[in-house]
């Protein structure tokens, strides 16, 4: 029995311009998967599909040809079965912390009373207890980011979508934030799917790491990530690490078209 928690099945997708002859295919047969528990990150220089790829994952876009599985099964209706989170965290700024948090839930039709307590747990268990009445205003860019995890969290299923969630924060509080998504995802057992631009990242946060550079993306280079787990970040600064971010680094400047 497959052990895949998303299967991309030689799936292809255009992009259909104001003017309906013109099309931009975006992927062609492009067929990917990823098991249960994973860390896998996408990197590529922008315009190779990381995007299409997410909004395909989540339902908001239909693939032209091929199939999307699910949890072992294909997903037509695939809306609200992962947890997304995006570059800018998206909270509203006239909902406090726990009206923030709770949102996917609401929309889920659940009440507060039903899931007051667990959402009121998992933010102390996020760092957050002490704040769940603040308003985004009132956190830092970190803190922010904490709450918009959680809220992918609770809005879908095993897998959570993670669109360059730490672009935006400074280079210490990124760092953090990455050590800290590490420890929340060892203990939370989620499969992650995460895109970046950043090799140092992409290679202290994945199991694998799916390089794109071609277009229509049909094919892309597949890394295994050789650290153990608990990792530190001191672990990149290992020899064979550094090989690899090399590589990876001299590969994405062949790719960009100055």
């Amino acid at each position: 029995m497959s052990n895949n928690v998303l299967t991309f099945d030689e799936v292809s997708f255009s992009y259909k311009g104001k003017k309906k002859e013109k099309v931009t295919p975006i992927l062609d047969q492009l067929s990917l998967s990823v098991q249960s528990g994973e860390f896998v990150s996408l990197l590529g220089p922008s315009g190779s599909g990381k995007s299409t790829i997410f909004r395909l994952i989540t339902g908001l876009e239909q693939p032209t040809k091929g199939l999307i599985s699910l949890y072992g099964e294909e997903e037509m209706k695939r809306l609200g079965k992962v947890g997304y989170m995006p570059q800018q965290d998206m909270l509203l700024d006239w909902r406090n912390i726990l009206d923030n948090a709770f949102l996917p839930l609401e929309i889920n039709g659940f009440t507060k009373k039903d899931r007051k307590e667990q959402v009121l747990q998992l933010l102390e268990e996020f760092g957050l207890k002490g704040h769940e009445y603040d308003y985004p205003h009132q956190l830092s860019g970190g803190m922010r980011q904490r709450v918009s995890f959680l809220r992918a969290m609770l809005g879908g299923g095993n897998l959570l979508l993670l669109d360059e969630p730490f672009s935006a924060l400074d280079a210490v509080t990124r760092l953090s934030m990455q050590e800290w998504l590490l420890d929340q995802w060892e203990k939370l057992e989620k499969t992650v799917v995460f895109i970046t631009h950043d090799v140092d990242e992409a290679l202290f946060l994945s199991d694998r790491v799916f390089l794109f550079s071609q277009s229509p993306l049909s094919t892309f280079k597949e890394i295994q990530v050789p650290l153990p787990r608990p990792r530190k970040l001191e672990d990149l600064l290992s020899p064979e690490l550094a090989t690899i971010k090399s590589e990876l680094l001299r590969e994405l400047r062949q790719q960009v078209k100055l």
